[in-house]
């Protein structure tokens, strides 16, 4: 239980590891409703929380009258968003050919090395990423997402191929059109500067519902469509190890 001021609220926090205690929580929870009550879009768990390895999510009822929920809005993001990488990294996995011809090992939240930073799916290939996916459902900010990756890649000096699938969901061919843009251009960018490093941008069928929390079977569906344009372009991007 977290107390702010007259009011008890509850807070559940869900970790592969020992999760923090209520002391920590409570001051981040608390900054989160602020960040949603100025009107920012948060689909990020608090740094705070989240430098061991694994999904945390949080769940935090705020009972303000005339706001709406916190879970609503953060919750439903980290739940939507998981189970869209969750479906799209078994997808990969059952495609046996694709795995067994360039020895990939499809991750899900996987951690880039000396960073705190997370990729939604990641393909391994003795232990190294080859293969990098983000997904956009709602992000205010998609470009981050590619200059974390264009700042690892350089960091780490890697010379083997590296394959960046960037997907956007529909609202980014709208009113989130020039954020999408923005991003795009930072991956063409990077494509150009770090050797090996190939980025494609990829738009999803797939316009997620303010208010629903999984999007059941449009998301499965969704990612369905999309692992099989990534199993088909990997196939044509990536070098096998046979012919190395």
């Amino acid at each position: 239980m977290v107390q702010t001021g007259p009011r008890v609220f509850p807070v559940e926090v869900f970790k592969e590891h020992s999760v923090a205690k209520t002391a920590r929580t409570a001051p981040l929870a608390a900054n989160i409703f602020r960040q949603h009550r100025r009107g920012h879009e948060s689909n990020l768990v608090p740094t705070g929380l989240a430098s061991a390895r694994g999904a945390l999510c949080m769940r935090w009822y705020p009972d303000f009258p005339g706001q709406r929920p916190l879970e609503a809005v953060t919750m439903t993001k980290l739940l939507k968003a998981n189970a869209f990488s969750k479906d799209l990294c078994e997808f990969l996995n059952s495609r046996r050919a694709l795995r067994e011809r360039f020895r990939l090992d499809w991750q899900t939240n996987y951690y880039l090395k000396d960073t705190r930073d997370c990729v939604d799916v990641v393909a391994l290939r003795d232990g190294r990423p080859v293969v990098l996916i983000e997904v956009e459902l709602h992000r205010e900010d998609p470009a981050s997402n590619v200059a974390k990756i264009w700042m690892w890649a350089q960091k780490s000096k890697r010379r083997l191929p590296l394959v960046v699938f960037h997907a956007f969901s529909k609202l980014y061919q709208n009113r989130k059109e020039r954020r999408k843009d923005r991003a795009v251009f930072l991956g063409v960018a990077m494509e150009r500067k770090v050797p090996g490093a190939k980025y494609r941008p990829l738009n999803l069928k797939y316009n997620p519902r303010p208010g629903g929390r999984y999007g059941a079977g449009r998301r499965e569906r969704a990612a369905l469509l999309l692992g099989r344009r990534i199993a088909s372009q990997c196939s044509r991007l990536l070098v096998s190890r046979s012919s190395t």
